[in-house]
């Protein structure tokens, strides 16, 4: 069996919908679910030879999640770092030529933003 490699690109729209507290005017703990719409998805394989087919996945077109965060404000500067967890996976198979193999591609990821209140 030969090595595959290959590169996935997806460019998607995350709307998450946060509920939290503050505490001591500086500090917030949030919150929530989170949508994830896939806009499209690019598979790029590298490193193989010209003897094996093509990648494909069937990625959904949306996957619901949860986000829980923390985040502190300080006088115009404010910093978020949340937790993402997949609930849903973005692809139940990938299949390399005429093989298919389940997966479970849930999109578990740290975010942290930086920004200016004006």
């Amino acid at each position: 069996l030969e090595d595959v490699m290959g590169e996935v690109k997806l460019n998607k729209l995350e709307i998450p919908i946060m509920i939290g507290k503050r505490f001591f005017r500086i500090l917030r703990l949030n919150a929530g679910p989170v949508f994830t719409l896939v806009l499209s998805n690019d598979i790029d394989q590298a490193g193989a030879s010209n003897t094996v087919t093509e990648i494909t996945t069937n990625y959904k077109d949306s996957s619901v999640g949860a986000q829980i965060g923390v985040g502190v404000d300080l006088s115009i500067l404010t910093v978020d770092l949340r937790y993402e967890i997949g609930l849903q996976s973005l692809a139940d198979e990938i299949s390399i030529g005429d093989t298919s193999f389940n997966t479970d591609q849930r999109m578990n990821q740290f975010l942290v933003s930086l920004g200016l209140k004006f």
